[in-house]
């Protein structure tokens, strides 16, 4: 409900650091089912076109409720012009990131492999803990 909506919101800023299974959806692990479907969501969310769009709606909307342009706090064509294309980069990079997740994990051999590498990573990360901890003990 509620939490699952702040979670979403909470990670949606960035894709960077995240698992393929993860840019795809919040699960930590998707079964070969859920990988398309969790795919499509992301990509229809993310494609720089949508994000243009939004931005669009969002500044009619804006523009709408403070009474024109001008009370929009929007100085300039250029300035909305330059904001526009960081949305759409930004939008670009991520919906990048998906479709390479996307064909990673829809491929069972690339799969394989991959899950492999996070479940090495995983061990690294709970050696490198335990190490840690026996030196904070001493």
């Amino acid at each position: 409900g509620a939490d699952n909506k702040q979670h979403r919101a909470s990670t949606a800023g960035t894709l960077e650091g995240k698992s393929r299974h993860q840019r795809l959806s919040e699960r930590s692990r998707l079964s070969s089912g859920d990988v398309p479907r969790a795919y499509r969501r992301q990509a229809q969310r993310h494609h720089p076109d949508k994000a243009a769009s939004r931005l669009k709606k969002s500044r009619l909307k804006k523009e709408k409720e403070s009474g024109g342009v001008n009370g929009g706090g929007y100085t300039s064509n250029e300035e909305s012009s330059n904001l526009k294309r960081d949305i759409v980069a930004e939008s670009t990079s991520r919906f990048a990131r998906i479709a390479e997740a996307y064909q990673v994990l829809s491929d069972e051999e690339r799969r394989e492999e991959y899950d492999l590498y996070l479940l090495d990573e995983e061990y690294r990360r709970r050696a490198e803990k335990r190490r840690e901890a026996k030196m904070r003990s001493r």
